[in-house]
């Protein structure tokens, strides 16, 4: 949807040419441009790429495998003594991985039993409390494993929700259920969950980052009647369970298979003689490195640069170095790197 509002940019510019310096849902926007516009594209650096298919079950299935990647890395790590896992431990024979802290906290959250306390009161006086979602929690988490640096703090935040720490739940609750206001430069924040007793963000009323729902919605095909979804739905938690895979999933297919609005689904990508490099993340928690491979695969003129390490597009760490040469470089000099280049990561640090 947005390629064609930039064509109608680079005509008011006078430019002959675009180049595109881009990342997670920017790569669909890039890669959809020059399948439209091809001989207006120049260099173009797509970095933690969407799908090249742009359909909403592929999508959200996805989605909710990149973060199941990315929570497995970090187990990995864990039990190879990684010092990331700052401290934890894990015994395997005794249930007590990662995945089994997960799972144990999920079946607590679902009872209801982690809460804070609100500003309301009920009929007898007492304040009444607001109880956390295992879907805030996964987004929550997704959001920090977005910087790699910041993988560490899952494991602090799992300890912190175990151990039914008030604050932690705050944390999470005012990162997701707030609305911001602002007027003659001033802002006020309101936090809906604590003033009104309702998860209310900015995401809900329009006013987040981009309306992403509704972008995604209109790029991205495949409607599904309720049974239909309910049927999607139950296939894929048939498969994973409560694994993290299943938050991503609901949160993404539950919006925007069912948007009113029918699709435009022009497709990204699968053109050729476009210059370009396809950065993949191996853990990834946004979007899977085979979004990567599959982008890769559809401008067959490009390249693929891999980081073996987790977050979501290029990452402020040293062992990314030489791929961040490599795109330097590229941008220079307009030579591509070699296809496949990997940058590595030591086992521990």
């Amino acid at each position: 949807m947005l390629a064609a509002d930039i064509e109608f940019l680079r005509t008011r510019i006078c430019a002959d040419q675009l180049e595109f310096d881009v990342g997670s849902y920017g790569t669909a926007v890039a890669a959809t441009y020059a399948n439209m516009y091809p001989e207006r594209v120049g260099k173009i650096m797509l970095a933690s790429s969407m799908p090249p298919v742009p359909e909403t079950l592929t999508f959200a299935k996805g989605n909710g495998m990149a973060m199941t990647q990315a929570f497995a890395q970090l187990e990995r790590l864990c039990l190879e003594g990684h010092s990331d896992c700052q401290g934890h431990s894990f015994d395997t024979q005794n249930d007590s991985t990662l995945t089994d802290q997960w799972l144990s906290l999920t079946e607590t959250i679902r009872a209801g039993q982690l809460t804070a306390t609100t500003n309301m009161t009920n009929n007898l006086g007492d304040y009444v409390q607001f109880p956390l979602t295992i879907g805030l929690v996964q987004g929550y988490l997704q959001e920090k494993m977005g910087d790699a640096e910041r993988f560490s703090e899952v494991f602090k935040i799992i300890q912190k929700l175990e151990e039914a720490n008030e604050q932690q739940i705050i944390d999470i609750l005012d990162y997701y259920c707030k609305l911001t206001r602002e007027v003659a430069n001033e802002s006020t924040t309101i936090r809906t969950w604590y003033t009104y007793g309702v998860c209310v963000g900015g995401q809900s009323v329009g006013s987040a980052f981009i309306a992403e729902p509704a972008i995604l919605a209109q790029d991205y095909f495949g409607r599904f009647a309720v049974a239909q979804g309910m049927e999607a739905y139950r296939d894929f938690k048939t498969t994973w369970n409560d694994a993290m895979a299943v938050g991503p999933f609901v949160g993404l297919f539950s919006v925007l298979s069912s948007w009113k609005a029918e699709a435009v689904p022009v497709q990204p990508g699968f053109r050729a003689g476009i210059q370009a490099v396809a950065l993949g993340n191996l853990y990834d928690p946004h979007t899977p490195f085979i979004w990567s491979n599959q982008m890769r695969e559809s401008l067959p003129d490009g390249v693929q640069i891999i980081w073996q390490g987790g977050g979501h597009g290029e990452q402020h760490n040293d062992n990314m170095k030489d791929c961040k040469d490599a795109i330097d470089r590229f941008w220079r000099t307009g030579k591509l790197p070699p296809d496949g280049l990997t940058c590595r990561t030591p086992k521990f640090r």
